[in-house]
């Protein structure tokens, strides 16, 4: 049995503030020789998730994901994730817009944005921990980088691991295996490998002006205890419940810090 250590589990720090979101594939009218569609935002509770000039965004900005634990023996070495970003083909399944698919997602390329390279695998977890490799990024064929998500297969417990800490750009392409319908156009998402960072307070995986905006904007105006308050208060760094001077230090530190931590 594989083992798996939480390093920091702060909802209200993470990149992307609704978890289990879903990107998943649509072929239209599912006739052959059509080009496969990828979509964000099916789902109600979703909305906010689109996708714009290839990349995924939440309500407008680059959805950014935390992969905030460490995985410290088996397969996997760094850091790792899951359920927060699914890659899958099954919201369209009922519609009969996946006709005959044997869709795949390939790990396609990893640009780093702050960092050195790194190995990107793709897998899931079992019930009892273990955590079994579906795609890595440096397989030797399209297959070996790639993992199914056939019609009717939503794999819920998708998981994925960075060998080294940082900020990162992950292309993936959907294809279909049968060889029915032409390849997805690619779709970029940002991963953040390490702890989270609670001044990324817009959060696109950096701290720079943007955040300042947010962080000004809220600067001895919101008492964060007050029960009128919304749940979470991501300017509160400290989290004594007000925006103050000892949040702006910790601001302050953080600033330009591009990788978080």
């Amino acid at each position: 049995m594989k083992t798996r250590i939480a390093s920091m589990t702060v909802a209200a720090l993470a990149c992307v503030a609704a978890a289990h979101n879903h990107v998943t594939v649509d072929t239209a009218s599912g006739a052959a020789g059509e080009k496969i569609l990828v979509k964000a935002g099916y789902y109600p509770t979703e909305t906010a998730f689109t996708i714009s000039n290839g990349r995924l965004l939440k309500s407008g900005i680059k959805a950014c994901y935390d992969l905030p634990e460490t995985f410290v023996d088996g397969p996997l070495a760094g850091w790792f994730g899951g359920d927060e970003v699914l890659l899958t083909s099954d919201y369209f399944f009922l519609t009969g817009r996946l006709n005959g698919g044997e869709f795949q997602w390939e790990i396609a390329a990893i640009q780093p944005v702050i960092a050195a390279s790194t190995r990107v695998s793709w897998g899931m977890f079992d019930e009892f921990g273990a955590f079994s490799v579906m795609a890595a990024s440096d397989g030797g064929t399209r297959l070996a980088r790639s993992f199914s998500t056939p019609a009717g297969d939503h794999n819920h417990d998708q998981a994925y691991g960075f060998e080294s800490a940082g900020l990162y750009d992950v292309t993936f392409v959907a294809w279909d295996a049968s060889g029915k319908f032409v390849d997805a156009d690619p779709i970029t998402i940002r991963f953040r490998a390490g702890e989270p960072c609670p001044a990324d307070l817009d959060p696109d995986g950096m701290v720079e002006d943007a955040d300042f905006v947010v962080f000004a904007g809220a600067y001895n105006t919101l008492d964060c205890a007050d029960p009128a308050m919304p749940a979470d208060c991501p300017a509160d760094l400290n989290l004594d419940g007000f925006v103050d001077d000892a949040d702006f230090v910790l601001f302050v530190s953080a600033y330009d810090v591009l990788l978080c931590p």
